[in-house]
């Protein structure tokens, strides 16, 4: 996170003023009335030492001396803010680990690194960060038209200090390519309105999938804002608009969790093929009854296809019109699903999301909330051939949290009512965050219908976010009449988050605004109350959205454009995956941070009491972890606590303490035992900084050893520990990360 000042958290972009930065390094000695300092940390190396912006750093080796506690680490470049460190680590008085999440708008060159300690004794290393030059981001949308009753727009943010020439590559439905091209003035946004340059029409040539770069070489942000009053056939008339945040990249496989055929549906794809050859597309459609369905299209090179489920699945109000999708082609695409509504026959709108390109076991939302008027869904696509076990915990306005579980079978949806377990009330109490959580991995969405205000009626629908960041972008945002944004941020961790936003103005000037956000919570920003209403440039905007604390950050925004009424929401661009450990997760501490080790034996991962040399064949053990099988040791199935054959990757890089699901050995019990099961902590050898992320299979050890935890033989290969050597553990702060050596 950048920073006003050495001592201030709270974000500030300075393009013109020069900062002249004076640090007083204390040395260990007497303060006044007798107290004692310890001695000043001094930094020596940082390893990585260079990064480009719009990426994360993960520094697994800032070394030094006199580190204590957990320090307070960031980076410092003339005229420039601070970037702040997350997820600071004390592996050893002598090493540190922590993230930076680089800015797009990162100047080049050279930065300094400074460390305090919590008594704020202070060291620097001049020069210890070298900041390269990024590339260009290019952003992908497969939807978009400038048909009769449609109104398009792109919003561009600019967020670095130079002016941005910007390509946009309209790809029709014809098969034919335009560009235009426009220049975004630095720290500020630029709308684009495609059918000034397209012109309208009612035909595939002004359907258009789109393609926007960056010629100059700036990181840009941008989004897709779209009004329409849908007609379908021509007997509708479901008025609304949609938003969604380009695709960074092009893919073979997309996954989207919602869609629908019931009546008052129309759902719709669209596929993008950017490339030189023709993509053969598959569609399966996975069935709230438990069948799939699948369709397969052709789409020409640069250009769109569009494809209707219905055509395919009919019509029904059941389970069986309900679906998910897995969308793979043989080339590279872009896959979006536009969808089309009238909700209980009273709210018309519509919504679309970009496809997920990959699955996983977590997902956030920051936006929710069951006061009168809006009914919000999850919906969860389980791809895979394992029944899905998934958690939602809900993290309310008022700090409490709620949670409940649903079971997903294979290659199958389910849809969860967040309304039936948290009920309606129109309180912080009914505001809430969302972590959804899974033993296999799985695709979630939130589809959420509205009645705004008991005026404006509409809809949205975000994927979720698959890790917390400490910055957020969004290119999109008014506070023109007519347009009531807010922006919903969700802190998961267990540490208030401190939270700056920064409004990039169409007229070029910026204003920043602040949140605090409890953990385990979320808050809600109205940008309005900072910025006024009023109908020109000035109160359009861009946000750059930054926390001291990992966070998610969403942007719903409700309007009444030219009488169309409804919303939108995203998520926020946040490129920044950011590997660090937690103290506590989901308010569950560890049994311990630090103590000694025993190297364990093997699990059972077929049959009971498996002969070790089964085992070694299955799990590709190597000849250094053959170390033998727990049940040859103890007894009994060999399984582990669970009593069942745990996962491959889990079992290979275990770890077991004496977990609070029981009283035994006189412990008290935090959570339920299957709370615990696969949960994975980050354990690190303070001797070497190796690092493995494990997984919880295993109970144990025994008190009387004088250890604190268990690992697998494998864990204790890959960190070069021994029995009896004094380890350090955290939670993993991203519960989706593969189980091995970082």
């Amino acid at each position: 996170m950048k920073t006003r000042g050495l001592n201030n958290h709270r974000t500030v972009k300075l393009l013109s003023l020069t900062i002249a930065v004076v640090l007083l390094v204390p040395v260990a000695g007497t303060l006044a009335r007798g107290a004692t300092t310890s001695a000043a940390p001094t930094v020596t190396s940082m390893t990585p030492n260079s990064g480009t912006p719009g990426t994360t750093v993960n520094v697994t080796n800032l070394t030094g001396t006199n580190f204590t506690g957990t320090p307070t680490v960031w980076l410092h470049a003339a005229e420039q803010g601070n970037i702040m460190a997350t997820n600071v680590i004390l592996v050893s008085p002598t090493k540190l680990d922590c993230s930076f999440a680089l800015p797009l708008d990162a100047a080049t060159g050279n930065w300094d690194l400074y460390v305090t300690n919590p008594d704020g004794q202070a060291g620097y290393l001049p020069g210890a960060f070298t900041m390269n030059a990024g590339a260009a981001i290019t952003w992908y949308f497969a939807e978009g038209n400038t048909r009769p009753n449609f109104d398009t727009y792109f919003t561009i943010q600019n967020p670095g200090g130079t002016l941005a020439d910007v390509t946009l590559t309209y790809m029709t439905g014809t098969g034919a390519t335009k560009n235009q091209k426009i220049k975004v003035p630095r720290t500020s946004r630029a709308t684009v309105h495609p059918a000034d340059f397209l012109g309208a029409g009612n035909d595939a040539a002004h359907d258009f999938s789109t393609i926007v770069t960056c010629t100059s070489g700036q990181q840009l942000v941008v989004e897709r804002p779209m009004y329409f009053n849908y007609t379908g056939a021509g007997t509708l008339n479901w008025n609304g608009g949609s938003d969604v945040l380009g695709a960074t990249t092009t893919a073979a496989n997309w996954y989207f969790a919602e869609g629908t055929c019931r009546p008052g549906f129309d759902t719709y794809y669209c596929l993008q093929n950017p490339g030189g050859s023709k993509a053969t597309v598959k569609l399966a459609y996975m069935k709230g009854d438990g069948t799939t369905v699948t369709d397969q299209v052709a789409v020409a090179p640069h250009s769109r296809s569009t494809i209707v489920p219905r055509n395919k699945l009919g019509t029904g109000n059941d389970a069986a019109h309900d679906f998910s999708t897995a969308v793979t082609s043989d080339q590279p695409i872009i896959a979006e699903r536009p969808m089309y509504f009238n909700y209980n026959g009273a709210w018309t709108g519509g919504h679309d999301v970009v496809g997920a390109t990959s699955q996983s076991s977590v997902f956030y939302f920051a936006e929710g909330t069951t006061r009168p008027g809006f009914d919000p869904y999850f919906c969860i696509q389980n791809p895979g051939a394992t029944a899905a076990k998934v958690t939602l915990k809900y993290m309310k306005g008022d700090g409490t949290t709620a949670s409940e579980q649903v079971a997903v079978s294979p290659n199958s949806r389910a849809t969860v009512v967040p309304k039936n377990k948290l009920g309606t009330g129109n309180d912080p109490s009914h505001d809430f965050s969302t972590e959804v959580t899974s033993d296999v991995p799985i695709i979630a969405e939130r589809p959420m219908y509205f009645s705004y205000q008991g005026v404006w009626t509409g809809g949205s629908d975000v994927m979720g976010a698959t890790y917390p960041s400490s910055t957020f972008y969004f290119a999109e945002g008014t506070a023109r009449p007519g347009f009531v944004p807010y922006f919903t941020i969700q802190n998961s961790g267990t540490v208030q988050a401190n939270v700056t936003l920064t409004y990039m103005k169409g007229d070029g000037t910026t204003v920043q605004d602040y949140a605090t956000v409890a953990p385990n919570a979320r808050s809600t920003v109205a940008p309005i109350n900072k910025l006024g209403s009023s109908p020109d440039a000035a109160h359009d905007f861009s946000t750059m959205v930054t926390s001291d604390q990992p966070v998610i950050a969403e942007r719903p925004m409700y309007f009444d454009y030219k009488s169309w009424t409804g919303g939108s929401c995203v998520v926020g661009y946040g490129p920044y995956n950011q590997i660090g450990g937690s103290k506590m997760l989901e308010g569950i501490p560890l049994p311990a941070y630090s103590g000694l080790v025993g190297q364990e034996q093997h699990l059972c991962l077929t049959v009971s009491q498996e002969p070790p040399a089964t085992h070694y064949a299955i799990s590709g053990t190597p000849p250094a972890a053959q170390n033998g099988m727990a049940w040859q040791e103890g007894g009994g199935s060999g399984y582990g606590a669970w009593g069942k054959a745990p996962p491959v990757e889990d079992e290979r890089y275990y770890v077991n303490m004496r977990w609070n699901y029981t009283t035994l050995n006189g412990q008290v019990i935090l959570a339920p035992k299957d709370w615990y099961y696969k949960k994975r902590v980050l354990v690190i050898n303070p001797a070497n900084g190796k690092r493995v992320i494990a997984s919880i299979v295993e109970y144990g050890p025994a008190p009387w050893t004088g250890r604190v935890s268990g690992l697998s033989p494998e864990a204790m290969l890959a960190l070069g520990a021994q029995t009896d050597d004094n380890l350090t553990y955290y939670w993993a702060l991203d519960q989706s990360l593969p189980r091995g050596p970082m």
